[in-house]
């Protein structure tokens, strides 16, 4: 039931590069190694209790942190701009925050994942699949606590039906940024490039997002930024 269980001839065979390129280049199907990794990720993200705590307490201490900056503004002219403000933040946080993380935790164990699909234990599509099904869930949860939180306390809308809408954009927010995260981790040669290249792309999306300046002020040739900005 596991990756490791795979025949010895199955194995010599890949070791002395006969049939790569064919159907059977793996001993599994793709279905099963989807499974199989899924579960693994599972038991790696369950293993670290600490990290589990430390995202929780980190949504939780800056939803409570936003919540009090912001507490119950007032429906003014001033009120208006500083909720602006604190909508920009929560944006940024939920955009920029898991943006960093995952080009973090792809360069610890991007090695790992060349090594086993070489040896042709699984192939990239099952890897990120099975990564995809336990991470996005998992990832929603400190986005919905920091939301939840800050939402109320700095009271920006009293429908629950808005909060939900919300609570949705600013997921999907997350899951675009992560995606954008995880194309220049796979495309970049080390964590630092991809760093680099990550504060590039974050800067210009802000730039460009509408809340520094308006889309009529933005010099033409630059406007086509904001139509394909997740932001």
């Amino acid at each position: 039931g596991t990756l490791d269980n795979i025949p010895a001839a199955e194995e010599k065979r890949r070791c002395c590069g006969a049939g790569i390129s064919g159907p059977s280049r793996f001993a599994t199907g793709r279905w099963h190694q989807s499974m199989v990794l899924m579960r693994r990720q599972f038991l790696n993200v369950f293993r670290d209790k600490k990290g589990i705590v430390a995202n929780i307490m980190q949504s939780t201490i800056m939803g409570l942190l936003v919540g009090l900056i912001f507490l119950r503004i007032d429906r003014s002219q001033a009120g208006i701009a500083s909720r602006q403000g604190a909508v920009f933040f929560m944006l940024m946080q939920s955009a920029i925050g898991p943006f960093m993380q995952l080009l973090h935790t792809y360069f610890l164990e991007r090695r790992i994942v060349y090594h086993e699909r070489d040896g042709g234990w699984y192939g990239v599509f099952p890897y990120f699949l099975g990564k995809s099904l336990v991470e996005i869930p998992m990832s929603m949860i400190p986005t919905l606590i920091y939301v939840t939180i800050s939402y109320w306390m700095v009271d920006i809308n009293p429908s629950f039906v808005v909060f939900l809408q919300y609570l949705g954009t600013l997921i999907i927010l997350m899951l675009c940024s992560t995606s954008v995260a995880l194309c220049l981790a796979a495309t970049t040669p080390n964590g630092t490039v991809a760093a680099i290249f990550g504060g590039i792309v974050l800067i210009i999306l802000m730039l460009t997002s509408g809340f520094f300046v308006t889309t009529d002020l933005v010099p033409v040739f630059l406007r086509w930024i904001q139509d394909v900005s997740y932001l």
